[in-house]
This record gives structure tokens, C-alpha cells and sequence, in this order.
């Protein structure tokens, strides 16, 4: 755990991710309800934001297909619609802008849910 990681200490872990030995990252505020959460890599990232009473998982416009793939999240296998997994271009862009906001990027798309 790193308290108050920079953006650079962020991206290096993202791109730690290799869906086995490492397969999480966590970004967490000082709410205990509201964090963000990237798991999988290598290929592919499952992309989670958690707000209080509500979860989102982004949402990948360039692939829209609903075939489960399965990556590593939370240390177990998990089946993710492909269209809920994206790059790591995009992983990195989700995960940069909420280390300084706090809050799920505009400029990308989110599927939310209340939890």
C-alpha cells in the first residue's frame, strides 16, 4: 500500500498488472464507500468506481460485444462482458483522472448501478 501515490506510482502499478501474481489496484479516498478499482491486465482491465450507494463499470464504446472474458479481479477469476474491459491506455486515463478528482471521468463511458 502506498499512502498519497503519484500519478507515476499509479501507472507503474497499473501496468504491473499481469492478471496473475498482480491483478488489483486500488484507489481509495477518505471515504471508505468511495473508491476505484482496476483488475486483470495484461490485454484487458476491469474498471470500477464505487460511490457510496452506487457502482459503475466503464464501458468500453469500441467494443460492444457482451462475450464473457474472464480476467483476474478481487484474486479470483471473474467473467467480464467484453465491453466492460478496456486497454490499458484507457485503464491508465480512468485511473489518473479519480487519484486527482476523486470522481469517474466524463470523458469516459460508465455503466452505474445502485448497490
Amino acid at each position: 500500500m502506498v499512502q498519497s501515490p503519484s500519478n507515476h506510482d499509479v501507472e507503474q502499478a497499473i501496468r504491473r498488472l499481469d492478471g496473475m501474481e498482480f491483478h488489483d489496484v486500488h484507489l481509495l479516498t477518505s471515504d471508505p464507500t468511495a473508491f476505484l478499482e482496476i483488475c486483470g491486465g495484461p490485454d484487458w482491465y476491469g474498471v470500477i468506481v464505487t460511490e457510496h450507494d452506487r457502482l459503475a463499470n466503464i464501458v468500453n464504446i469500441h467494443e460492444l460485444n457482451e462475450d464473457i472474458e474472464e480476467v483476474m479481479c478481487g484474486g479470483q477469476p471473474s467473467g467480464f462482458p467484453r465491453c466492460n474491459l478496456v486497454d490499458l491506455h484507457t485503464a491508465l486515463a480512468a485511473a489518473i483522472h479519480y487519484l486527482d478528482n476523486a470522481e469517474a471521468t466524463a470523458t469516459l463511458y460508465w455503466e452505474w448501478v445502485p448497490l
